[in-house]
């Protein structure tokens, strides 16, 4: 995901860049915004744009081993965390983001403005609710203590913290405060009033608005060909 692969949302992408380019980045960041915003996908390009090896002013420069490895969904130092449940697969202490990479690459680049239905469809949920465990919260400190393999940041994003157990959000409040060298917390909340306090008291928070109409009708033409009637419609 690129900066110009998202319509809109052209100050918080500056703001994004000038927090890179300044080197003012802050360890803990939380991106939130109403269901089917952009904040995923921006937290997905800012990454990019920190780790690429050969920026350009607005984005990241999509060529580099860094650029190819994110838009892959397998860059080494960029751990992926968000909520799973038990399947006729995976249970036990195997519930975690780790063993569902596969299923996650595939809803990032089909459904990257999706929400936790759609998925729990890719997941194969199976109507089960889904958590980010304690067992994870393990995960993510131990990871986060290594050396980076290439790239400038170790980055864990956590998509919806709101759906952390208790117990993993009270183990993450230590390295959230005092993260390793150069570790990077992007954490991305649809509901960020059901994240804990203490975690949302630790990050630097920016609030992403619902698409305007203006970029969800540029969205729209782009993928479809719609008459002007029919595109009014759709938006509304």
């Amino acid at each position: 995901m690129y900066f110009a692969n998202i319509q809109g949302y052209e100050a918080t992408k500056q703001y994004l860049l000038h927090m890179a380019n300044t080197h003012q980045v802050h360890h803990a960041q939380l991106f939130w915004g109403p269901e089917g915003n952009a904040s995923l996908p921006l937290a997905l390009a800012f990454a990019t744009y920190l780790n690429c090896q050969d920026r350009l002013p607005q984005d990241a420069c999509g060529q580099c081993t860094s650029c190819q490895a994110m838009h892959k969904g397998t860059h080494p130092d960029v751990k992926f965390i968000f909520p799973v449940c038990a399947t006729k697969q995976v249970t036990g202490k195997e519930v975690v983001s780790t063993s569902f990479l596969r299923p996650w690459r595939t809803f990032l680049q089909e459904h990257p403005y999706g929400q936790l239905h759609d998925w729990s469809h890719y997941l194969n949920g199976e109507n089960k609710q889904l958590s980010i465990t304690r067992e994870e919260a393990r995960e993510i400190v131990q990871r986060v203590s290594y050396k980076a393999f290439g790239g400038k940041y170790k980055i864990a994003l956590i998509w919806l913290p709101e759906h952390l157990h208790p117990t993993a959000a009270n183990a993450l409040l230590k390295v959230l405060e005092e993260p390793p060298p150069h570790t990077l917390f992007l954490l991305v909340s649809m509901h960020p009033e059901k994240v804990l306090g203490t975690i949302r008291s630790r990050t630097q928070q920016m609030h992403i608005p619902a698409f305007t109409d203006e970029a969800l009708a540029r969205m729209l033409t782009q993928q479809h060909a719609l008459a002007p009637a029919q595109l009014s419609q759709i938006i509304q």
